[in-house]
């Protein structure tokens, strides 16, 4: 069973995105919930994160400074957004781990 987590670019995003954009960009980054309970799951979910962030925050404009500065900013940001939701997950399923080995515990 696959499972998406979104990746939300931060509001520097909005200075990068064309005129139009009333949204900052997103993207999804695809795990299997098996990944969450080890650390190299965990390492190969956080790879993917950071290469989803890269894609999401692309400047299409010439890289000046400025937009070099935003567009670091914005994957700093992303990371940060979606790092804090693996981490919800892992505790939701370590949770529900718990419970199930309580349930099924003689006693």
């Amino acid at each position: 069973m696959k499972t998406a987590m979104l990746i939300a670019a931060g509001a520097a995003a909005l200075s990068l995105a064309p005129a139009a954009a009333a949204e900052p960009p997103t993207g999804y980054v695809d795990y299997d919930p098996i990944e969450l309970t080890h650390e190299e799951g965990r390492d190969r979910i956080k790879a993917r994160i950071a290469d989803t962030a890269e894609r999401v925050c692309m400047s299409p404009t010439r890289p000046t400074l400025r937009a070099r500065q935003l567009r670091q900013l914005c994957v700093d940001e992303a990371i940060e957004q979606a790092e804090a939701q693996l981490e919800r997950h892992v505790a939701e399923m370590r949770a529900r781990r718990l419970a199930s080995a309580a349930e099924t515990a003689p006693g």
